[in-house]
């Protein structure tokens, strides 16, 4: 909000006029007085010479008594005149306290707003750079989860890889000593719970076996399992007494 200056021109001016215009009078008035003054002196003048006898010396007095007054009006007109003049310089010297007041606003107005373009123009550059950090971020993050993915595709591709080859290892050891394994043409599953001192233990080594060896995996086979539950019952009892 821009301050405003009270426009005391037009009483100034007044001010100023109405000066103007008494010291005209002031002029006509000193001019009126002396040609009164003088015109009076030269009648009672010319009375003393040509009327002897005479008496003139009231109407003389009288008009030394309206000179008198007029000078007296004289005196007040001048020190009016003073009293505007001292008024109208304190006039002039606020309104110039007010201009310095003003000019110094404007100049603090006109700081203040390049500041604001400034920080405002600060403030949409970091909301740019700030912007592209956040892309920046959100692909790095794209990368970092489409590679966690794909590592974790991986991860399983390779256990069930694995998973199958140690099937296929575990059905070739099988085929190899199934034969030693056979006393009277029944398997001896017995070798199987090699180890075993629990029934805890017992019942692990149980479940991988049949993971191995059921009749619908790759290397399943009946009869094995057979020999496995009775192994497995056998010692189950044992255990638990």
């Amino acid at each position: 909000m821009e301050a405003t200056i009270p426009d005391n021109t037009e009483y100034i001016d007044t001010l100023q006029t109405d000066y103007e215009d008494r010291s005209v009078n002031d002029a006509a008035m000193d001019n009126e007085v002396d040609s009164v003054t003088d015109g009076m002196e030269t009648s009672a003048g010319d009375n003393d010479e040509s009327t002897e006898g005479e008496y003139v010396s009231v109407t003389y007095e009288q008009m030394l008594q309206i000179r008198d007054d007029l000078l007296s009006q004289y005196d007040k007109i001048q020190q009016e005149k003073g009293e505007n003049e001292s008024l109208l310089e304190q006039i002039r010297t606020e309104r110039e306290e007010q201009k310095k007041v003003y000019d110094k606003f404007i100049s603090e107005k006109t700081a203040f707003n390049e500041d604001m373009k400034t920080l405002n123009a600060k403030m949409l550059q970091e909301r740019k750079r700030l912007k592209e950090e956040t892309s920046f971020f959100d692909k790095k993050m794209q990368i970092l989860q489409n590679g966690f993915m794909q590592l974790d595709l991986d991860r399983k591709q390779f256990e069930r890889e694995k998973a199958e080859f140690e099937t296929v290892r575990a059905a070739k050891s099988v085929r190899q000593d199934k034969a030693g394994m056979r006393v009277g043409g029944v398997f001896n599953a017995s070798q199987f719970f090699i180890g075993v001192n629990s029934s805890l233990a017992c019942r692990k080594r149980y479940k991988d076996l049949l993971k191995i060896f059921h009749p619908d995996n790759l290397c399943g086979d009946e009869t094995l399992v057979k020999a496995i539950n009775e192994e497995y019952e056998r010692l189950r009892i044992e255990f638990n007494g």
